[in-house]
């Protein structure tokens, strides 16, 4: 009975820690879900994890967005699968819980190949000044085939704001496994074209200081963009994921170089101009466990 109480205690825990949902989170589920497929067992996750900044088809807020999490989920062997997430604004004078994530899906996998569709509910904080801040949800649905020389990755997402904004990605990719398979290393190029609409919003938030106001406002007030609705690629991304396994506990870090492209025409008050956009470079730390 204390054994049971303790690992109770643990991950209620881990599941009060304010959890993330970030993009790169899609990643992880996806390779654990494939996991469960393959090996015929449901099972469930908790983690914890850090990231530097949110940083969102290469664009972010001017001030930076650390978020500390962690994450709780389950997935079954059938392919069917719910987790949730929220992420804690860790920065200094702020500290709150900025995001909270609530994500399912069925996923099917098949020898090299591999697709699936999930859906993801948003709830940020209302004070949130993130570049995703008033998108409130999305559809995605993927495949993916692994090549042996090379794995392709091709998702397509709808995600749902004021105005909702359709963005595609294709990911090229290879594993290189070492220490008896326990490392887990995978270079790899990621393409991100869509819409940007939601990036209207944005720019009336920060301008008005709608976050900081109690309970907001979603009116437009002369803010926009000129080319928002037109699909383009957004920005190229080089990351190189690396995890470690020891038993069911899993050890990642992964960088990422961002480099964003087509800065947007925004119109304020009838003054036009390009969006202001840079590379980025932002990492993620973390730990997970795997549990019957």
């Amino acid at each position: 009975m204390k054994k049971v109480n303790l690992l109770t205690s643990i991950l209620l825990m881990l599941l009060t820690i304010p959890l993330q949902s970030i993009a790169q989170e899609k990643g992880i589920s996806d390779s654990i879900v494939k996991e469960s497929l393959m090996e015929k067992k449901s099972y469930g996750v908790v983690g914890a994890n850090y990231s530097s900044d949110l940083v969102f088809l290469g664009r972010k807020s001017s001030a930076k967005t650390p978020y500390l999490s962690t994450t709780a989920g389950y997935y079954h062997k059938s392919g069917l699968f719910i987790n949730g997430a929220a992420s804690f604004l860790a920065v200094s004078g702020v500290n709150r819980i900025d995001l909270v994530a609530l994500t399912t899906g069925y996923d099917f996998y098949l020898k090299n190949f591999s697709a699936g569709i999930s859906g993801t509910k948003y709830f940020f904080d209302k004070k949130s000044y993130t570049v995703k801040s008033d998108i409130s949800g999305y559809i995605s649905v993927y495949a993916d085939y692994d090549f042996d020389i090379v794995d392709v990755y091709i998702d397509v997402s709808t995600y749902f704001g004021n105005t909702s904004d359709f963005i595609s990605g294709l990911a090229l990719s290879h594993n290189f496994y070492a220490a008896n398979d326990h490392l887990n290393i995978i270079p790899t190029f990621y393409l991100n074209a869509g819409t940007q609409n939601y990036y209207t919003n944005y720019n009336n938030n920060i301008r008005l200081g709608r976050h900081m106001l109690e309970g907001g406002s979603s009116q437009s007030v002369g803010t926009g963009m000129m080319s928002g609705g037109l699909f383009k690629v957004l920005d190229y991304e080089l990351s190189v994921p690396i995890s470690y396994t020891i038993k069911k506990f899993r050890f990642s870090f992964t960088p990422v170089f961002t480099i964003p492209v087509n800065p947007a025409t925004i119109t304020n008050n009838q003054v036009t101009y390009k969006e202001d956009i840079s590379n980025n470079f932002f990492w993620l730390l973390g730990v997970s466990f795997k549990f019957l």
